[in-house]
């Protein structure tokens, strides 16, 4: 697998998974996932969702999309390596 493909890949999923965490936080819908998925772990969070903010959903998609990215590229890097041996 290519690095740069890996890359893109969890680069993507990372930012749409962000992305959507923000839609959930902008309808007022986030705190009431994060209490379901509590729940099914069997779990209580000391932390509250906070009000959204435009520029910071913007940073941290970027954010995710990048870290994703580095991460498969770094790991696509790995796997080449690993099966030349």
């Amino acid at each position: 697998m290519k690095p740069h493909n890996l890359g893109l890949v969890l680069g993507a999923f990372a930012g749409i998974a962000h992305l959507l965490w923000s839609v959930l936080v902008y309808l007022g819908l986030a705190e009431a996932f994060v209490v379901f998925v509590e729940h099914l772990h069997f779990v209580e969070s000391p932390f509250r969702i906070l009000d959204i903010s435009l520029s910071g959903a913007v940073i941290l998609v970027i954010a995710a999309s990048l870290v994703g990215y580095v991460i498969g590229f770094v790991l696509g890097k790995l796997a080449g390596l690993l099966a030349k041996y």
